[in-house]
């Protein structure tokens, strides 16, 4: 995990922020009987489909029905309402519906908060731009709104006894897996060319790491925790440049397990040990070392030792 954080939080975040954009999901069909002699029937979506809001997309039946509507419309189904009473095994009604997963997502990420507003910054972050995740440094150019990820600092902060975590399975006995627990710091810059957008989107990019704190524990982390934010305040570095961009920042700490394997050697090559002897240097005093002794070189050339310079 360590040195991870930000490209696991950088995952979280583009998956999260797909559950905000999706428009629709594919329209879900279904059929259900008016009764003979009734004028309406009920229509339950069950438990494989997630409560959300929706809107119907069509609803067809026989002709001596007369005009389809509906009523009593929740988030579990409706009521299909025709205008004449259903005869003679005509009653059957094919309908289907288009689930808000996405908007619907968005709004309640803002309670208490009135849906004009609201629709102006889903307007402004989804509609009309696309919001680009990435993290410090990476190569390229993007345009705003922009959410930068930075792995800052990183501190130890449990010491395990003997930094033994465990026995090394793979390793021969008495080999152990070396391990500490550390810290690791996380910067996310928020960049819009809206004060508005960039506060809500501050809002849903905390909801999203807040969401995905499980996830988090989950695939090895101890604990994610939200540290603190800055105020929201203009970038004076582009407003030469007339940008318009404002930022806030947050930080986010996550507590992990770091191991250390040992390390394999890999396997001697066979043949005869050699020795450099101070016979086989050449010097003012041994001008003419012994050329070839009955000894192997790494290259495993018999008698291959090369007599060494002084």
């Amino acid at each position: 995990m360590a040195g991870l954080f930000d490209i696991h939080a950088l995952i979280a975040l583009q998956n999260g922020w797909s559950r905000f954009t999706a428009q629709h999901a594919p329209t879900h069909t279904g059929t259900v009987t008016i009764p003979d002699g009734s004028s309406s029937a009920s229509v339950v979506f069950g438990n494989t489909i997630p409560e959300q809001e929706w809107t119907l997309a069509s609803a067809t039946g026989d002709a001596a029905l007369g005009a389809l509507s509906v009523t009593d419309a929740t988030k579990q189904g409706f009521t299909i309402n025709s205008t004449n009473p259903a005869a003679a095994g005509n009653g059957l009604v094919s309908w289907g519906v288009d689930f808000k997963w996405g908007r619907a997502n968005f709004d309640r990420v803002f309670p208490m908060v009135e849906p004009s507003v609201i629709d102006s910054w889903y307007t402004g972050l989804v509609n009309e731009s696309s919001v680009t995740f990435r993290s410090f440094a990476s190569p390229g150019h993007d345009d705003f709104p922009l959410v930068i990820l930075q792995l800052m600092s990183e501190q130890s902060d449990t010491d395990i006894l003997g930094n033994a975590a465990r026995p090394w399975e793979e390793g021969t006995p008495g080999q152990y897996v070396d391990a500490m627990v550390v810290n690791q710091e996380m910067e996310v810059t928020i960049m819009t060319k809206s004060h508005e957008l960039t506060r809500a989107l501050f809002v849903i990019v905390r909801a999203i790491l807040m969401r995905y704190t499980p996830t988090f524990l989950k695939a090895g982390y101890l604990d994610v925790k939200y540290l603190n934010s800055q105020e929201l305040a203009p970038e004076e570095r582009l407003i030469a440049e007339d940008a318009g961009v404002y930022v806030r920042k947050m930080r986010w700490r996550a507590l992990a397990q770091v191991e250390a394997f040992p390390i394999t050697e890999a396997p001697l090559e066979t043949g005869k040990p050699w020795w450099v002897l101070h016979a086989d240097i050449k010097s003012k005093t041994n001008p003419t070392p012994p050329p070839a002794r009955a000894l192997d070189n790494l290259a495993g050339t018999a008698g291959g030792v090369v007599p060494l310079d002084d």
